[in-house]
């Protein structure tokens, strides 16, 4: 799956035949999510709150963000394995603390995603550091 399209699912909206749309303005501050703001409009976790998660350093937060991020990665597994298709390419033996780095380091290089859904920004995330292409299996 694209970049492209993987970011048009995060901020809720559709792709052309011409390409990927722009991302939709900010709404007032009622309605749009920011980074502190933990849910996005259709109540899926946004990915400024989880990277906000992940920044802080309580036993809690810390432990949901590691969870959040194996199980996409364990879930992109599973996907590469049924259908032979792999999103990206981590070292095998690849630690949580890395997964959480290249997380954090992207939504703070890319801050415009931050109200995103945070599933599909993290899967951007993961493919940007650690591509296919690239790899050496």
């Amino acid at each position: 799956m694209s970049v492209a399209i993987l970011l048009s699912i995060a901020a809720g909206t559709a792709i052309s035949p011409t390409g990927p749309p722009a991302l939709p303005a900010q709404e007032s501050r009622q309605t749009a999510p920011t980074a502190r703001e933990e849910r996005t409009p259709f109540g899926y976790l946004s990915a400024g709150g989880l990277a906000d998660k992940c920044s802080d350093h309580s036993a809690f937060s810390i432990s949901y963000c590691y969870a959040y991020l194996a199980g996409i990665h364990d879930a992109m597994r599973a996907y590469e394995v049924w259908l032979g298709q792999s999103e990206f390419c981590p070292p095998a033996q690849v630690a949580q603390n890395d997964l959480r780095d290249v997380y954090v380091a992207f939504i703070r290089s890319n801050p415009k995603y931050s109200t995103a859904q945070s599933a599909s920004v993290a899967v951007v995330a993961l493919k940007d550091a650690y591509s296919c292409k690239s790899a050496k299996r």
